[in-house]
C-alpha cells in the first residue's frame, strides 16, 4: 500500500479516470491533447507502481508516458500541450482556450 511520503511519479495519459488505481491522482485534468483529438490527463501516483499503472492505462490502448517520453512526443507534434494559463474548459471534446 502506498505511503504517504512515498516518491511519485508522473504519466500522461489519454486513458479515463476510470482507469486510476488507488493512489493516483490528476495533477493536470487537461495537459494536451492528441492528434486524435483526445484529451491528455497528466497524472501522478506511486512511483513503486507507476508501471503497473501505465500497462493498465495501455490494455485500453490508450497513451502512457513518462516525463521523457512526453516532451519527446511534443518535439515531434504527436500531442499539443495545453498551458495552464490557456485551457479554460473543454466542450463536446475539443479544448478551447
Amino acid at each position: 500500500m502506498p505511503t504517504k511520503n512515498e516518491p511519485q511519479a508522473v504519466t500522461y495519459t489519454t486513458a479515463p479516470v476510470d482507469y486510476d488505481w488507488f493512489g493516483t491522482k490528476t495533477v493536470d485534468a487537461f495537459a494536451g491533447k492528441d492528434a486524435r483529438g483526445r484529451i491528455i490527463r497528466k497524472v501522478s501516483g506511486p512511483k513503486s507502481r507507476v508501471e503497473a499503472q501505465r500497462c493498465r492505462y495501455g490494455s485500453g490502448l490508450h497513451l502512457a508516458a513518462d516525463e521523457v517520453e512526453w516532451s519527446k512526443l511534443v518535439e515531434y507534434k504527436f500531442v499539443e500541450p495545453v498551458p495552464a494559463t490557456a485551457w479554460a474548459r473543454v466542450d463536446a471534446g475539443v479544448l478551447e482556450g
